[in-house]
């Protein structure tokens, strides 16, 4: 009476990793994608620098760093300074992406090994 089979079609034989390799993809597409807005925006609402304001303002400002914290404090501010730029911003965005990316086609390769090995 009751059928033995279920109606729907048997699925192909899984393809080991596939779904890792798609989030992969699906990462780095929408990394760049989030770089490239990131990038877009913030250059498209660029307001004017204190150095465009007051020109010579950085030196001054770099002296006094210098002066408070000593050249470990200049450089930790010229790091923030660098990490304020869009460019910087979006490269970041790329690398993180890229290396979750990574990751998971990583995982998806040694599951496909596995998998061969079985």
């Amino acid at each position: 009476m009751f059928p033995t089979r279920s109606r729907r079609p048997r699925r192909a034989q899984r393809v080991p990793g596939r779904r890792l390799r798609v989030i992969g993809v699906l990462i780095l597409i929408f990394g760049i994608s989030l770089a490239g807005l990131v990038y877009w925006l913030e250059t498209r609402a660029a307001h004017p620098t204190l150095e465009e304001l007051m020109p010579g303002s950085s030196q001054a400002n770099s002296r006094q760093m210098g002066i408070l914290y000593g050249h470990a404090g200049v450089v930790m501010w010229e790091w923030r300074e660098q990490l304020m730029r869009p460019r910087t911003q979006a490269g970041i965005i790329i690398a993180a992406a890229s290396i979750v990316a990574f990751g998971c086609f990583r995982v998806a390769w040694l599951d496909a090994e596995r998998a061969r090995e079985s």
